[in-house]
């Protein structure tokens, strides 16, 4: 699921898109923008491969019309809190986004896989130590994998979809297991 994920995110090309603003309480409503990308691996809001893929799949009439980026400091003085947008902001201010779009929902069956798994061992495994044993170890390896990630810059600072799902899926899930095993001993 990681690699599919990862491939996803990563290898798609999101070529330059066009929107209209179709929020009825937008000052811009009918208004036509055009954002520039033409990349591929870019994971700041305009370009990145889950926008891409949700506006093709669900289409752009079908996103949410207030994305959390409005509140960026490229969108308004307010940051980090919603306000009016910038006069120069930039195009994709405007633009909609499903916050639990298609590839944002692998990060939620990545985490039910690896919760699945936890209850696995404990109906097929009758020994305490072993239960145990086999949860230490994955939790290590999760919480390896997530330092990895953060040491090695697996995300920008820029892309805060990358940076919540390394620290949900890899370092929190290693936190819930860690208390989870503390409270079965």
């Amino acid at each position: 699921v990681l690699i599919i994920y990862l491939s996803v995110l990563y290898g798609t090309y999101v070529p330059d898109w066009q929107f209209t603003v179709q929020n009825p309480e937008s000052p811009d409503f009918g208004k036509h923008f055009v954002v520039e990308c033409g990349v591929r691996g870019k994971l700041n809001p305009p370009c990145n491969a889950v926008g891409y893929v949700d506006r093709k799949v669900l289409g752009i009439n079908h996103l949410y019309y207030h994305p959390a980026w409005r509140r960026s400091k490229a969108c308004t003085a307010n940051s980090p809190y919603e306000g009016p947008l910038l006069e120069n902001a930039p195009s994709w201010c405007h633009a909609p986004f499903e916050p639990e779009g298609i590839l944002s929902s692998i990060s939620a069956i990545l985490s039910t896989i690896i919760g699945v798994h936890f209850g696995h061992v404990l109906v097929h495994m009758k020994n305490h130590t072993d239960r145990l044993k086999h949860w230490v170890s994955l939790g290590i390896a999760l919480l390896t994998v997530g330092l990895l990630l953060h040491f090695t810059n697996g995300g920008t600072a820029d892309s805060t979809l990358v940076y919540w799902i390394q620290k949900h899926v890899f370092i929190g899930v290693w936190h819930s297991k860690r208390v989870g095993m503390l409270l079965y001993v």
